[in-house]
């Protein structure tokens, strides 16, 4: 067995780093035969190990076995044919899964194992990207909050898209604050009432020109202005050196029909006017229509003419017999989307929506299904206990419970369990914490160091699950 040492921070205040506190999961790839007598088959099924941030509170854990952030895992050193998914559950961050291979018997840092493509086993193209983890989540929202961008996606996560703004300091006179079009020029109107010219921002008219000005954003202290033909124009620095930002800073901007609507800090919008001139009678080259065709775009000019504007399609997979491919949707349980080549149906999305389980006013009165044993309504609040599941992924939404004993259990219905996956997450009450464990059929509540029975709580609570679909 080779020994894995993990080290896992997350950044503290005074420009530090400090332990973090989580699970690691690690699960083989594909099951495999260990020769002997008799030979022996090993599941591809994963562990955990816990990674805890131990404060000065914590005097009952031994650092000597459980070091701050700190995690010692043997694994086993990978074949030709399988590698080790190792998946991170940190508190605070959305989990994230690496495939790695381990060689013989030693010591390693598990930043130093090869990253590896778990279909092929050769080794990753480039370092896993911050976004790889939002691959099978739409993002639907985003905000900056202080100088970072942060991602909302569609199962509640997020992800910290990094710094949207450069340093700041005073605000000079040079700072940019309000623009408009005059002629065919783009002028801009700093703090201390003088005025920049950014330069011509239209392109001859008529048919439209690839000069033509569609687009715009700020990009550290420069105005990228983005032109017809995918050409980009820097503008020139739009910002002096700045202290607090004030709130008529521009930090964004974007064309709205023919104008140039520009975003300052405080959230206010101003129309920097016109940026498109008027366009002439339509050419014979004018786009009027377009369709796929194979894997290529094809777009009809006004003449009839047909241009090729090529590959629209990534590689694809396994293709079945053309014109076969059939869509299903099922709404007998949520509403589930499924699509056949003909021969084989395969399950694309679903979601059953959210299911109440318990539910109940400050009253206290619970309707729905009676609480299980060592949970009840916390006093003149209202609150529920309700869950859902998004393709394979399930989501448990607790409010308003009061513990009355050590360690409650919640029932978990079938098509809801998570099977041979497994997860744990924390429950933070004051000072201490519960930890919840996900079981065959059940949700634990376990004590924590000087957990009380009478703490209450609200969380929401996630894993995934292999489990077939629910059938109610």
């Amino acid at each position: 067995m080779a020994n894995v040492r993990f080290f896992v921070t997350r950044p503290a205040a005074g420009g530090t780093n400090e332990p973090a506190a989580g699970v690691i999961t690690c699960t083989p790839t594909r099951r495999r035969i260990i020769t002997g007598t008799p030979d022996e088959l090993v599941l591809p099924t994963g562990f955990s190990v816990e990674v805890l941030r131990v404060t000065a509170d914590d005097e009952t854990i031994d650092d000597a076995i459980q070091k701050l952030g700190y995690a010692d895992i043997a694994l086993a050193e990978t074949g030709p044919d399988w590698c080790w998914q190792i998946t991170f559950q940190m508190i605070g961050v959305a989990s994230w899964s690496t495939f790695v291979q381990v060689g013989p018997a030693a010591e390693y840092d598990f930043p130093d194992l090869p990253v590896v493509d778990p279909e092929t086993l050769d080794p990753a193209a480039e370092p896993e990207a911050a976004w790889w983890a939002m691959a099978d989540s739409t993002v639907v929202d985003g905000a900056v909050v202080g100088d970072d961008l942060v991602l909302t996606r569609y199962d509640g996560g997020t992800v910290n898209a990094g710094n949207v703004r450069g340093p700041v300091g005073p605000v000079s006179g040079d700072t940019v604050v309000g623009g408009q079009v005059v002629g065919d020029d783009l002028i801009l109107t700093q703090q201390d009432g003088d005025e920049l010219n950014a330069g011509n921002v239209r392109g001859p008219v008529g048919p439209v020109s690839g000069d033509t000005v569609v687009g715009g954003q700020v990009v550290g202290d420069d105005l990228i202005l983005t032109q017809q033909d995918g050409d980009e124009l820097n503008a020139g620095n739009v910002r002096g050196p700045v202290g607090p930002v004030s709130g008529d800073t521009v930090v964004g901007g974007q064309v709205v029909g023919d104008d140039l609507i520009l975003t300052q800090q405080d959230g206010d919008e101003l129309n920097a006017g016109n940026v498109r001139g008027p366009v002439g009678p339509v050419s014979g080259d004018t786009v009027v229509g377009g369709q796929v065709v194979g894997d290529d775009l094809v777009l009809t000019q006004q003449d009839g003419d047909e241009v090729n504007a090529g590959n629209v399609r990534g590689p694809k997979g396994d293709q079945g017999a053309p014109g076969n491919a059939t869509m299903r949707v099922d709404t007998s349980v949520g509403t589930r989307i499924y699509i056949t080549d003909g021969v084989a149906e395969r399950m694309v999305s679903g979601d059953t929506g959210w299911k109440i389980i318990s539910y109940w006013g400050a009253d206290g009165v619970v309707m729905g299904e009676p609480l299980p044993p060592g949970l009840e309504p916390t006093a003149n609040q209202s609150g529920r206990i309700r869950l859902k599941r998004v393709n394979n992924r399930v989501a448990w939404d607790f409010r308003g419970l009061t513990f009355t004993s050590a360690t409650p259990s919640i029932p978990t219905p079938i098509g809801y369990r998570p099977g041979l996956l497994y997860s744990i997450r924390s429950i933070w009450l004051g000072s201490n914490h519960r930890r919840v464990s996900v079981g065959s059929d059940r949700i634990y509540f376990i004590a924590g160091i000087g957990d009380k029975a009478d703490q209450t709580f609200s969380t929401v609570l996630e894993y995934d699950t292999d489990a077939d679909w629910p059938t109610a």
